[in-house]
């Protein structure tokens, strides 16, 4: 049930429509003989663009936004305004031709409309998966790949101009595969087959692009493809919008057309903005207890038909919008010789009967203060050739108007417009972006929440700088407290918690307003605390980027972040906070724990940790590390469940550097770190005299210094023999990276043995030992031991520098066969010196180690083929039937309208707590009449919901109720509580 309310779309917002249909006194005209659209209504979808401030529910019959056609989301601006703040009632796309004008928003209050969803849409063009409150379906948008009709995106992908940044939208494009244009682009396709005056073979592909990148959060854009799918050439064909803004409900409204080359925008273009504005500039009416900035929206034009430019403009008084087809196409092909002089004085104003004057002076003599006013703008004539197609593209953008009453301030609008045009001109509606989004998932807790993400796909971004975490308590309306900038706009929210990568990128953007972290380093999982139980709330998790700073004359970047987003999204998840049933039996530990290795030696760490205890199976685990089928000798590892056979990760690979995060399955997360190949200890027998030093690390500036040389897992050790008991051991000489190869056999008193990692037994392998010698091509420098090694102080691997004498030193190859590129190898560093001055400048002799003594060397373990951790997990389960149940009550009581649990408009919730995990729950009157039985089945949540309404759906009336609870395992409960409207 919360998976269908997230869903679905909010509630109809409290929108006064008596306001804007009133009667004005003005002359009235016949309604357009028109008829509802006759396709099948399977066919319909809902387009979703509210990845920013601006937000608007669309649809895919050529309504783009119109409060008229969802009752929500039409140009709602900004986020966190409430449901009556909507601006749009009424953008739709139209095509004029041959006497008759094609389009769905004029008269779209009573769902007249002449274009229609493709036909096939559902299945073809999206999956009709998830669906709005009402059933109709999401058309295919790319940040929600269940709305798409299979494995494949059905729209366009990304373009961008094959040379960036010339500032000139007519430089070709290339098509970018792979790559989306926005942070959520929709897609859809819509004809004129059900056209009532019969159908012109038209056919429109639809963009939508949404974006939550602060630079383009205040507008979106919808790209058409207009095509003639007919087999006639149609003439004399226009091509426009037909749009509705409504700033505030006061009627008091002022319109303007600009040129985007006025805004000092490079276009060459004119009259390709127009702008609607309150011109009181405050909120009215419905609006007046906002806490918000009245904005001023605009309809931009960013791609024409054949370039040919805006050629049509025309506005007129919403209540005389021309609702008969003659005169829509007088006014869209600006035909006013055809009108009466009674209608010419209402559609066309000033002397230019193509472009309408939008002289303020005019407007006030017509409207006194102002008046609620629509327009039309096109571009045309022109001829669409059998199977031919245009382009047409705009934008609707908000801004600010400032504080002033009767002096609205345009500063805004023009810094949005002139973003919208960059990202057009520069990066083909595109631009900079964020990380890819992480997957968010959540548990509830009793009083807080539990969350936990996977490393990847967002830390595999170049640029992926780290994580902030919001929270909602109002359904995604705010997220905190706001970040603005030096003028007060708001860009941001304040995060609940943020983790960023530890490399010194920290403090505040300075291309923006955001902090970039302070080297906290990256986790992925959090337990939020101190929530109120009940409640819900939303949480969004965003991937940022570094960003670029401003360097050797180039602007820079700002940092990126996903849109914050719904429970719809990947990132976001919604939270109830409560307890477990009242019967659950609690889990003893959900912390993370680390697993010990079945019966093996291991210094890699395997953790577990219970993320979600429901979702627990009654099973034993297997974790194998084994190699991979096709033989790449590339580690790999399985996590097998025992009972079934099945396996939940299979031929899994280890992350390159640091921990290796597995997602969630089965209620729990697995992390992996491997050890490093290396030494874990080393040096000789407590009670050896030896004062030689042996050594395997790397000591900074040293002529024949280098790494530790560490292959393999195996324990090694070099035990000094009787004089007899010798082994010819060779000496390479090495000259700056040449090794002799044909060494000087010495004869040495020692033994070395190997420990495999999975025994517990050594193996002589002195065959394979041997040693490596500085030597210099210039010839003997008084600084190097002669040729050999052996164990006399100061012989043949001793050293003739007292200080910094590592820089000449020894070397003790040890392997366990003779091919130098397989099996197990490590080098000891040798210096058996005569004297030497320690770090306190005392002399220190060399005394030669003993019979019997042994210099140990023990590696690290890591993951190795054949490893194996076991471990099981337990699925909760439910106490005795004895156990008697804690009293159940209603939350609140008494009840009061508009209590916190009421999130919704027209939506009232109280619960009972604590519930069994199964029970039947009855609510009477006082008076004994059943009211509504509920039904209580769910182990994971102590909370029943009851929505306040009787058994028909009605709602009840104030008064006292009473209750009755029923377990099912022979415990009863009655109790009452008292509703108060």
């Amino acid at each position: 049930m919360l998976l269908a309310l997230l869903m679905g779309l909010p509630a109809r917002a409290a929108v006064d429509c008596a306001a804007c249909h009133g009667q004005a006194g003005l002359p009235a005209l016949p309604s357009k003989a028109r008829h509802p659209a006759t396709a099948s209504l399977e066919d319909n979808g809902v387009a979703l663009m509210d990845r920013g401030q601006l937000g608007n529910y669309g649809s895919n019959f050529g309504d783009m936004a119109d409060f008229h056609v969802w009752s929500t989301q039409a140009l709602h601006w900004p986020a966190e305004a409430s449901d009556v703040v909507q601006y749009g009632f009424g953008l739709g796309l139209f095509v004029a031709a041959r006497g008759q004008v094609v389009e769905s928003t004029v008269n779209s209050t009573g769902g007249l409309r002449d274009w229609s969803p493709r036909e096939g849409s559902l299945g073809s063009l999206f999956s009709g998966d998830l669906r709005a409150g009402d059933d109709t379906p999401f058309v295919a948008h790319s940040h929600l790949p269940d709305t798409w009709p299979g494995p494949e995106w059905p729209g366009p992908w990304a373009e961008a101009y094959i040379v960036p940044g010339l500032g000139n939208p007519d430089v070709p494009v290339v098509s970018t595969p792979g790559q989306f244009t926005s942070d959520a682009d929709s897609w859809s396709i819509f004809d004129d087959r059900d056209n009532p005056r019969g159908s012109l073979g038209l056919e429109v592909s639809q963009a939508g692009y949404s974006y939550g990148r602060p630079y383009a959060s205040d507008h979106l854009v919808w790209r058409s493809w207009i095509h003639n799918r007919s087999a006639v050439d149609l003439d004399s064909v226009w091509v426009g919008y037909y749009v509705v803004f409504r700033p505030d409900f006061d009627n008091l409204d002022r319109i303007g057309l600009e040129s985007t080359q006025d805004h000092g925008l490079p276009s060459g273009r004119r009259n390709d903005i127009v702008k609607v504005w309150d011109s009181n500039n405050r909120l009215d009416g419905v609006w007046a207890d906002e806490d918000i900035p009245l904005g001023v929206p605009a309809l931009v034009m960013l791609e024409t038909p054949r370039n040919m430019g805006v050629s049509d403009f025309h506005w007129f008084p919403g209540q005389l919008k021309p609702d008969t087809e003659s005169l829509l196409n007088a006014v869209v092909t600006s035909q006013p010789e055809t009108l009466d002089a009674e209608r010419r004085a209402i559609y066309f104003h000033g002397a230019d009967p193509r472009m309408d004057d939008t002289d303020t002076t005019r407007q006030r003599e017509l409207f006194g203060d102002g008046e609620r006013l629509n327009f039309v703008i096109a571009s045309g004539p022109f001829t669409l050739a059998a199977g031919d197609s245009v382009v047409s593209t705009c934008a609707a953008v908000l801004g600010e108007t400032g504080a002033l009453a009767w002096q609205p301030d345009f500063d805004d609008l023009a810094h949005n417009i002139a973003d919208l045009w960059n990202s057009y001109v520069n990066f083909r509606f595109g631009g900079p972006g964020p990380p890819p989004a992480p997957e968010l998932s959540a548990a509830p807790l009793h009083a807080g929440a539990r969350l936990w993400w996977n490393p990847l796909p967002s830390e595999n971004a170049a640029d992926f700088q780290g994580y902030r975490l919001f929270r909602s308590a109002d359904r995604g309306r705010s997220w905190g407290n706001r970040i603005t900038d030096d003028q007060g706009r708001p860009v941001g929210w304040v995060p609940v918690a943020q983790w960023d990568r530890a490399d010194g990128i920290l403090g505040s953007d300075p291309l923006g307003w955001l902090n970039l972290g302070d080297d906290s380093g990256l986790v992925h999982t959090f337990e939020d605390t101190d929530l109120v139980p009940g409640l819900e709330y939303w949480y969004s998790l965003c991937a940022y980027t570094s960003g670029q700073a401003p360097a050797n004359g180039e602007d820079g970047l700002p940092s990126q972040q996903n849109s914050l987003g719904s429970p719809l999204d990947g990132n976001g998840v919604s939270v109830t906070p409560g307890a477990r049933a009242a019967d659950r039996v609690p889990l003893t530990d959900t912390r993370q724990q680390p697993l010990p290795e079945n019966d093996a030696l291991c210094d890699g760490l395997v953790l577990v940790q219970v993320m979600d205890e429901d979702s627990l199976r009654d099973t034993e685990w297997s974790l194998v590390f084994h190699e991979s089928a096709d033989g790449d000798s590339v580690l790999r590892f399985s996590l097998l469940d025992l009972e079934t056979g099945d396996s939940l990760f299979a031929t899994q690979r280890l992350a390159a550097d640091g921990a290796t995060i597995l997602p969630v399955r089965a209620g729990f997360r697995l992390s992996l770190t491997d050890a490093p190949a290396g030494v874990r200890s080393l040096g000789w027998n407590p009670d050896s005299p030896t004062t030689f030093d042996w050594w395997m690390e790397w000591r900074s500036g040293l002529v024949n210094e280098y790494g530790e040389h560490v292959v393999g897992a195996d324990d090694w050790r070099v035990r000094i023999t009787e004089p007899g008991e010798t082994i010819a051991l060779p000496s390479h000489a090495l000259f700056f990276g040449y090794r002799d190869p044909d060494p000087l056999l010495s004869q040495v008193p020692i033994r070395v043995e190997r420990r495999p990692v999975d025994s517990d037994q050594w193996q002589d392998v002195s065959a394979f030992a041997g040693s490596e010698d500085l030597q210099l091509v210039f010839g003997g420098l008084p600084q190097l031991s002669p040729l050999g090694w052996d164990l006399l102080p100061g012989g043949a691997a001793g050293s003739r520098v007292r200080v910094n004498y590592e820089t000449y030193a020894d070397a003790l190859y040890l392997t366990d066969n003779p091919d130098p590129d397989t099996g197990s190898q490590i080098l000891i560093k040798t210096n058996n010196f005569d004297w030497i001055l320690d770090a306190a400048g005392d002399t220190l002799r060399g005394v030669a180690p003993r019979v019997g003594d042994v210099f140990t060397v023990f590696t690290t373990k890591p993951f190795r083929t054949g490893l194996e951790y076991r471990f099981r997990t337990a699925a909760p389960g439910l106490a005795s039937a004895a156990s008697a149940l804690p009293a159940v009550r209603a939350v609140p009581d008494p009840y009061l309208a508009g209590s916190l649990l009421d999130t919704e408009t027209g939506v009232h919730r109280l619960y009972f707590a604590p519930m069994p995990g199964r029970a039947t729950l009855r609510i009477y009157t006082v008076a004994g009449d059943l009211v509504r039985v509920l039904e209580h089945d769910d182990p994971s949540s102590d909370r029943l919901d009851w929505d306040l309404r009787n058994a028909s759906g009605q709602h009840v009336a104030f008064g006292l109720y009473l209750f009755q609870l029923d377990d099912h395992r022979g415990h009863e409960q009655a109790g009452r509580f008292l509703v108060i409207r």
